[in-house]
């Protein structure tokens, strides 16, 4: 939570059940864990520093106009507006025997909104029996993204984190999302790996305000996994986790959770791969108010099928997941991604998402619906330089409320890639 005495932010974090409450300085945590972000990266990245004509530097640069007719997805009167956008990516990736660095640096400035910016990286050290992971996002961005970022990201879509205020968020807040996740993974025999992970998450907003509904959060999580090669087509994994979510909110709430799942990977041929995991999570809810216990089945399907002009695949989730409104929410969510080469310089893409959302513990009640689709013609140029154009549409239902919204948008953009 934030105050406004002697101009300093100070937030709540409740620590344990007996409702013993500390307070840190907000600017001071965000600051910290940015020059913490940015000295585990050093430390991987430094050792490298010396092989630098190895590293592999692909620059991608997109000029957009656009037009959306509900550019912050709002139920009262609105007017149309005209955004310009320059959008700029670097992926990076280093490899050797036995080390791979690789990564993206994203920015982008608009007419519209504030700039974002994120960083993705991904670093592995392997050895004969073992291997180390370290995965790091870090992103600076405002809460007014629903999925303009995303959309015309073809093969890569899957690699961007979903927006955790997506469909939901009217105003523009700052935000700040920073998650970390080492791994290591140990061979017993040809077919079966241990392995042992552990997720830091830390959200907050800056600016914020009591009417936003968006609260400071973070969420660590451990979690350990078998997984069994049963043959060359064939997997089998099995995972044990547990999860401590916070919220800075005015109840201070806290969410412990313990989650089994089993899963289970086929490639069917060289160009098709199906994957199914079943679950059960259960979280205990804390506050200063109220406690609860929630079970909730977790499912996890996943379809990928690539055809000699295209590619398909289609991915249906039901989980619990942490947000800024101050606690869980039960997800379902369906996402569909086709592109298919026309000719050879004409490409079409289509992006579905849509999802349920629904608030469990103290906000049971609360239950919301979100559907983005996007369709997308590319026509190549040459060989770095490409042109695009598209439509965007975007919906929000919330049950038993009048702020339902929708919005379209064309867009048309000219393309840089090395």
């Amino acid at each position: 939570m934030s105050c406004s005495c002697s101009k300093m932010c100070y937030e709540q974090i409740f620590i344990t059940k007996s409702k013993r409450v500390f307070h840190l300085p907000l600017n001071w945590r965000s600051a910290y864990l940015n020059y913490l972000f940015t000295g585990i990266i050093g430390i991987f990245l430094f050792p490298s520093l010396s092989h630098a004509e190895i590293w592999k530097f692909e620059p991608r640069i997109t000029l957009q106009e656009r037009y959306d007719d509900n550019f912050k997805l709002e139920s009262t009167a609105h007017d149309p507006v005209f955004e310009s956008l320059l959008r700029g990516v670097v992926s990076f990736s280093r490899l050797s025997p036995t080390t791979k660095v690789e990564g993206r640096v994203h920015a982008k400035l608009s007419t519209q909104s504030k700039d974002n910016r994120h960083l993705t990286f991904s670093a592995q050290k392997n050895f004969e029996l073992s291997q180390w992971q370290l995965d790091g996002f870090f992103r600076q961005d405002t809460t007014i993204r629903t999925s303009k970022d995303d959309q015309n990201v073809d093969e890569d879509s899957e690699q961007v984190a979903d927006d955790v205020d997506e469909g939901q968020a009217q105003l523009e807040l700052r935000r700040t999302t920073i998650r970390l996740k080492p791994k290591f993974t140990h061979h017993l025999s040809e077919r079966t790996t241990l392995g042992i992970a552990y997720l830091f998450t830390d959200v907050s907003y800056k600016d914020n305000v009591a009417s936003s509904g968006l609260f400071d959060y973070d969420q660590n999580g451990i979690a350990a996994s078998i997984i069994r090669n049963l043959s060359e087509r064939d997997k089998l994994t099995t995972i044990l986790g547990l999860s401590r979510y916070r919220s800075m909110n005015e109840i201070n709430t806290v969410a412990d959770g313990v989650a089994f799942t089993v899963g289970y990977r086929r490639l069917l041929t060289e160009k098709m791969i199906v994957s199914m995991a079943v679950g059960l999570r259960r979280s205990i809810i804390s506050s200063d108010d109220a406690d609860s216990e929630e079970n909730t089945f977790v499912v996890n399907m996943r379809l990928i099928r690539k055809f000699t002009r295209g590619r398909v695949s289609i991915e249906g989730v039901k989980d619990t997941q942490p947000t800024g409104s101050g606690g869980l929410i039960e997800k379902m969510q369906l996402k569909l991604n086709l592109k298919y080469q026309f000719k050879e310089r004409l490409s079409g893409l289509i992006n579905l998402k849509g999802f349920e959302r629904k608030s469990i513990g103290r906000l049971s009640s609360n239950k919301s619906y979100f559907l983005t689709v996007t369709s997308s013609l590319r026509w190549n140029l040459n060989r770095r330089w490409s042109t695009e154009g598209g439509y965007n549409f975007r919906k929000r239902e919330q049950v038993d409320s009048a702020n339902d919204a929708y919005g379209n948008a064309v867009f048309v953009s000219l393309i840089y890639a090395k």
